[in-house]
């Protein structure tokens, strides 16, 4: 359900960044944080941590996380944060790239990237209220 919710806000907001002039630049960040935020990175690190198991598809969203984060054409304010959680996710990614991954690592690098995609989160969503003008956002992410 989370990955078919993610790929309807990318294809959403790509079908918006289309439209063309300067609202395009922002699409293509609300197409990115969209999908980052939707694929349920907040519940895969929970499990992990309290559980030790591994999702069977968190290397696929590893890989995929990375490469979205890479592809997004961020602002120049968050493009160096950017590359930074993209490192992130290429960590985690590369742990997981086993027939039997150290859980341990797992554990690690899923809770870096985790930390990460919550403090790029806040900061785009922040840089997207005051791209749109939005008066009485709060500071929260809403995963607290």
């Amino acid at each position: 359900i989370i990955s078919a919710l993610a790929a309807g806000a990318l294809a959403t907001a790509l079908a918006l960044s289309a439209c063309g002039g300067s609202s395009s630049s922002n699409g293509d960040v609300i197409a990115g944080i969209s999908y980052i935020d939707g694929t349920g990175l907040h519940q895969m690190n929970e499990d992990i941590v309290n559980t030790g198991k591994i999702p069977a598809d968190a290397h696929t969203v590893a890989v995929r996380l990375e490469t979205v984060t890479l592809l997004t054409e961020w602002p120049d304010e968050l493009d160096s944060q950017a590359k930074t959680l993209a490192a992130l996710f290429g960590e985690m990614a590369k742990t997981l790239d086993s027939d039997n991954p150290d859980v341990k690592k797992v554990e690690e690098a899923t809770t870096k990237a985790h930390d990460g995609w919550h403090d790029f989160s806040h900061d785009v969503w922040a840089y997207l209220a005051k791209e749109a003008k939005v008066t009485g956002a709060d500071d929260s992410h809403g995963y607290e």
